[in-house]
C-alpha cells in the first residue's frame, strides 16, 4: 500500500513539474501563446508571470540599440531587474465580505461635525505644527492652502442629495479596491479572469500589461516603479549605458531619495555588477581641492559611460557639495577607470550655466 502511495506522489509529482516546464524559463511570447488554454487554473498567476516576463526580454531585443546580444544575457538582465520586483505576500481573504469604512449615518454625523469647526481654530493648529520664517511666507501659505481647499475654508453647505452621491461615490471606490486588491486572494482572482478575458485580442493593450503587472507584484505602482526598457538612456528605465558592453536599470520611488542606477557589465555570458564610485583616499584628496572638503556623489545622480580610444571607461556624473540638496547637484564630473575598481579624476565644473567650463583635475 505504502509504494502506491509513494508511486501515486511520483506520478502526481512528475505531472506538475512537466505542466510547469510548459512556460516556466520560457520567454517566447509566441509560444506561451499557444499553450494558454492549456495551463490549470491553479497556475495561470505563475503562467501570466512568466508571460510578462518574456514581454520584458522581447521589448528588450526590440529597442536595444546593439542588435547581437545573445538570448543569455538579455534574459540574465530581465531577470536581474524583474527579481527585485518580484513577491509580495497574497493574503487570502475568500471568506471576507467587503465592509464599507463607514455607515451613511456616521457620515453625516461626522460631516454636520465638519460644518462646526471654526475654520481659525484650524489655521491655529496648522500654524502651531509649521515653522515659518517670517509672516509673509506663513501669510502665501495659508493663501495658497486655502486655493487648493477651497471648499474646506469656505464650507458650503451641500445638499442631502449631494453628501448621499458623495457617500455612494466613496463606498464604490472602496468597494472596487476590496476586489481588485492584487495582494489578496480575492483580487488576484479578478485579475487572473481579466486576463484570460483580454489574453487572445488585447495582449499589447496598456490595460493588459497594467494587469499583468499587477499579477506579477504587488510592490509595482506608487512608490515603487517598474523600469521600462529604452533605446535611450534616462531615469525610470533599463537601457544601454554604453551598446553591447554595459547595461543598466534605474529603480524609482518617487521621492528624492528613491532613485537608483545598477549597472552590469557584460562578461561571456554572464552580467557583473559594477559600481561607479568606489574612491580611494588618493582621488578624495585630488577632487577636494576643486570641490572643498565634504563633496559627495549620490546614488539617485544619472551618470553616463563611454570609451576612450585606449580602452578606458570615462564617467560623467554630477557632483555635490555639503550644502547641496540630493536633486541638484552644483558640479559636475569626469573619472576614469578600466576595472570598475580604482578610479582616476579628469575635470570638474561647475553647473552654472548649459555651457560647463571645465577645469583639469592635477
Amino acid at each position: 500500500m505504502k509504494k502506491l502511495l509513494l508511486l501515486s506522489a511520483v506520478i502526481f509529482s512528475t505531472f506538475v513539474l512537466a505542466q510547469q516546464s510548459k512556460f516556466s524559463g520560457n520567454y517566447s511570447t509566441k509560444s506561451l501563446k499557444e499553450i494558454h488554454k492549456t495551463v490549470p487554473e491553479n497556475e495561470k498567476s505563475e503562467f501570466y508571470k512568466q508571460y510578462f516576463r518574456a514581454l520584458y526580454f522581447e521589448d528588450m531585443k526590440d529597442v536595444f540599440n546593439y542588435k547581437n546580444y545573445s538570448d543569455i544575457i538579455l534574459k540574465k538582465f530581465t531577470d536581474t531587474i524583474l527579481s527585485h520586483y518580484d513577491g509580495g505576500e497574497v493574503v487570502s481573504n475568500d471568506n471576507e465580505v467587503f465592509k464599507p469604512s463607514t455607515t451613511w449615518d456616521k457620515y453625516l454625523e461626522d460631516y454636520n461635525a465638519y460644518l462646526n469647526i471654526d475654520p481659525k481654530e484650524t489655521d491655529s493648529l496648522i500654524a502651531k505644527t509649521l515653522l515659518f520664517r517670517d509672516k509673509e511666507e506663513k501669510k502665501k501659505f495659508f493663501e495658497g492652502l486655502k486655493v487648493q481647499m477651497g471648499s474646506y475654508f469656505d464650507k458650503a453647505e451641500k445638499s442631502p442629495e449631494q453628501l448621499k452621491k458623495e457617500y455612494e461615490e466613496l463606498i464604490a471606490v472602496e468597494k472596487e479596491n476590496f476586489e481588485n486588491d492584487q495582494s489578496t486572494s480575492i483580487g488576484l482572482k479578478t485579475i487572473l479572469y481579466t486576463l484570460d478575458q483580454q489574453f487572445a485580442t488585447q495582449e499589447t493593450s496598456e490595460e493588459f500589461r497594467y494587469l499583468l503587472q499587477k499579477n506579477f507584484s504587488s510592490s509595482i505602482g506608487f512608490g515603487n516603479y517598474l523600469p521600462y526598457p529604452s533605446n535611450e538612456a534616462g531615469e525610470a528605465s533599463a537601457f544601454e549605458s554604453l551598446p553591447g558592453e554595459i547595461l543598466t536599470y534605474a529603480t524609482e520611488t518617487g521621492t528624492a531619495e528613491g532613485r537608483s542606477f545598477h549597472s552590469y557589465k557584460i562578461t561571456g555570458d554572464n552580467i557583473i555588477p559594477i559600481t561607479i564610485d568606489s574612491f580611494d583616499d588618493n582621488f578624495y584628496k585630488k577632487v577636494s581641492k576643486y570641490a572643498k572638503t565634504g563633496w559627495r556623489t549620490e546614488p539617485r545622480a544619472f551618470y553616463t559611460i563611454e570609451k576612450n580610444k585606449i580602452g578606458e571607461y570615462v564617467i560623467s556624473t554630477g557632483l555635490y557639495t555639503v550644502d547641496d540638496f540630493s536633486t541638484a547637484p552644483s558640479m559636475s564630473i569626469e573619472y576614469k577607470t578600466t576595472d570598475f575598481k580604482s578610479f582616476t579624476p579628469l575635470r570638474i565644473a561647475k553647473n552654472e550655466d548649459d555651457n560647463l567650463v571645465w577645469k583639469k583635475i592635477k
